[in-house]
């Protein structure tokens, strides 16, 4: 399961038990640091990602 999914999981532990967001992550062995963790995406990635689409479908893929 992934760090993203592992959050989801706390909050609803939190939600349906009505436990602290310290208790929760205690109990599912998850660490606080992560859940507070947000990702953030560079200004350029969607830009970018577009990009290697357009290209992967223009040249294909080798190997």
């Amino acid at each position: 399961m992934g760090p993203s999914r592992r959050r989801q999981f706390v909050e609803q532990v939190k939600e349906n038990f009505g436990v602290s967001e310290r208790r929760a992550c205690r109990v599912l062995g998850h660490p606080r640091s992560t859940q507070r963790y947000k990702p953030s995406l560079a200004d350029d990635e969607t830009a970018l990602t577009e990009e290697i689409v357009t290209l992967a479908y223009q040249f294909g893929g080798y190997g």
